[in-house]
This record gives C-alpha cells, sequence and structure tokens, in this order.
C-alpha cells in the first residue's frame, strides 16, 4: 500500500511576515558589523517589484511599479550598498553567496539587472568569480 506524505508538513518559510517589517529604533549596524568579519558570508537583495500580488505572497512587494520607480530603488539599494561598504571596510566582509528575491526580479529591465549587477559586484568574494 502507498502512503501520501502531506508535502506541508515539513515546509518551513523562513522570511519574516510582511507585517514584521517595521522602524528598528536604537540599533546601529555598525555595532554588529564585525560579525561580517573576513570571507564566507551571504548577502540576499529584496526586489520587490512584481507583475500581480500573489494571494500567498507574505513579502514586502508592490505590483504594478512603473521603470521610474524601479531606478529609483536602485538608487536607494546603491546609495545604502555604499553606507554599508564603508561601515564594513575596516573588517575586510566579502560574500561568498548572493540571492536576489522578492517578487519578481526578472521583472526588471536588462539594463536594470545589469546596474543590479553592478552595484553587488563589488561585495562579492574576489576569490569567487562565479558569483557573476
Amino acid at each position: 500500500m502507498m502512503t501520501c506524505v502531506n508535502p506541508y508538513i515539513q515546509y518551513m518559510y523562513s522570511y519574516p511576515h510582511k507585517t514584521a517589517y517595521r522602524p528598528l529604533n536604537g540599533i546601529s549596524f555598525s555595532d554588529y558589523a564585525h560579525f561580517l568579519s573576513g570571507r564566507g558570508h551571504g548577502l540576499y537583495l529584496h526586489i520587490p517589484f512584481c507583475q500581480a500580488k500573489c494571494g500567498y505572497c507574505n513579502l514586502f512587494s508592490v505590483p504594478g511599479m512603473g521603470m521610474d520607480a524601479m531606478s529609483r530603488y536602485l538608487d536607494a539599494v546603491e546609495c545604502q550598498s555604499r553606507q554599508y561598504a564603508r561601515i564594513l571596510s575596516p573588517f575586510d566582509s566579502e560574500f561568498s553567496e548572493i540571492s536576489i528575491g522578492g517578487g519578481t526580479p526578472l521583472l526588471l529591465p536588462e539594463a536594470q539587472l545589469e546596474r543590479m549587477f553592478h552595484i553587488l559586484y563589488p561585495h562579492a568574494d574576489s576569490g569567487d568569480t562565479s558569483l557573476f
């Protein structure tokens, strides 16, 4: 007799629910930057754009945004990337894994995808060229 396994028994979702996002007051990234010292860390870039919001999705995502909104978002990512790089520079932090997720990252046009990788490239582990 064949036993069917419920696929949801082992299901684990590691992202916080969208209601968990709020300002973090009294916390400074620079106080924790030393934990990212050296190599072997993972970097996640959240791209929140999608064509439509799926009913099951609880990630922060925004459907129907145009190229201008996507460009402004990448402007903010680039600015934040420079800020983090300054904070992390004393610790020689390098990321050996880079994950891109969120809404539908491939919704970005080709030029914006290239820009996104250009923003991420300086943070990649210099010993692993397979990342890009």
